[in-house]
């Protein structure tokens, strides 16, 4: 019997589990430093468990919008409509390329700042509450 060939679909879920289980983990490393004892912390919606030895025996984190966009030279701004100013963000391309945030500032209540170097770059921003 022959094993099943991931298709560019199941890559690409795969892809956006990994990338979302670092940004969670990386998310609540500054809350890690606070904790003295062995349980469970929620700070925004962020779960961490933590071991008796405090290691992280899980860290998660839920993606609430991605927010699509296409890249021009330069700095530019994509308009997110949350409505809110995100507690993290993290850029997920679609195509090759680099886009970043702008280190000014990287976001607000109203729009992400990115830069590129390359026109025409897409992805997406996974921003969570």
């Amino acid at each position: 019997m022959s094993k099943p060939v991931p298709t560019m679909q199941h890559k690409q879920e795969a892809e956006i589990f990994l990338r979302q289980r670092i940004f969670s983990a990386i998310s609540a490393i500054p809350d890690i430093a606070s904790i003295k004892e062995a349980g469970s912390v929620q700070p925004d919606g962020t779960t961490i468990t933590i071991n008796s030895s405090g290691i992280i025996s899980a860290a998660t984190q839920t993606v609430r919008a991605s927010t699509a966009f296409i890249s021009s030279v330069g700095n530019f701004t994509v308009p997110h409509g949350l409505g809110y100013k995100p507690s993290g963000a993290a850029i997920r391309m679609t195509s090759i390329g680099v886009v970043a945030f702008q280190a000014a500032t990287e976001w607000d209540a109203t729009n992400f700042y990115l830069q590129s170097n390359v026109s025409a770059l897409t992805g997406f921003v996974d921003s969570v509450k």
